[in-house]
């Protein structure tokens, strides 16, 4: 809808149309008061017409805001243009599907929550799952099991740790175990580049 004083769109119900309606409201009931009062100036004879104005003057309100919330006819889209919008939002949807799961991170996402930390979390996989668990178990680095939960420990490789270790050890010039973890990310992950 847009503002006929000062052209900008305006929300139907929000502060600057009820300012709007309040102010026509106003002034249609200043209309109205002038006529009640010229009318008694003249004669009883008159009420008639005052509802006459009463109807005039609501006539002219309802054409008022219906011009306020009429779109112009520039700001409809016509059917080409419609056609041709929903085609290019399913090519977007489209390409966001083709590209699901290969976002920034997405191939790691998760594994920070089920990470084992430093200290009583890696030593307590180490002890119960052994060296598998880990690309450099001497120092009990770069972990590609989960955490222990729960007296519970999985003792399975997860990818998405394979692949954080992959990446941390490109990261600090470890190439040996990059490659390690490229090595059984190939056997045991079934997506992996």
């Amino acid at each position: 809808m847009t503002n006929p004083e000062t052209g900008r769109r305006i929300k139907v119900g929000g502060p600057t149309h009820r300012k709007l309606m309040k102010k026509w409201d106003d002034e249609d009931r200043a209309a109205n008061s002038e006529w009640d009062h010229s009318s008694d100036d003249m004669g009883d004879d008159m009420g008639d017409d005052t509802n006459m104005a009463d109807q005039r003057s609501e006539d002219q309100h309802m054409k008022d805001i219906m011009d306020m919330m009429a779109e112009s006819p520039d700001n409809i889209p016509s059917d080409e243009e419609l056609d041709i919008t929903s085609q290019a939002l399913q090519q977007h949807v489209d390409k966001i599907r083709k590209n699901m799961g290969k976002g920034q991170g997405s191939r790691t996402r998760g594994w920070s929550a089920v990470a084992p930390q430093k200290g009583t979390e890696r030593n307590r996989l180490i002890d119960q799952c052994g060296d598998k668990c880990f690309l450099k178990p001497d120092s009990k680095g770069f972990p590609i099991c989960p955490k222990c939960m729960e007296d519970e420990c999985e003792c399975e490789i997860d990818c998405r740790g394979l692949m954080a270790a992959k990446v941390r050890a490109r990261q600090w010039d470890h190439n040996d175990i990059a490659r390690k973890a490229d090595r059984i990310g190939r056997k045991k992950c079934p997506d992996w580049d």
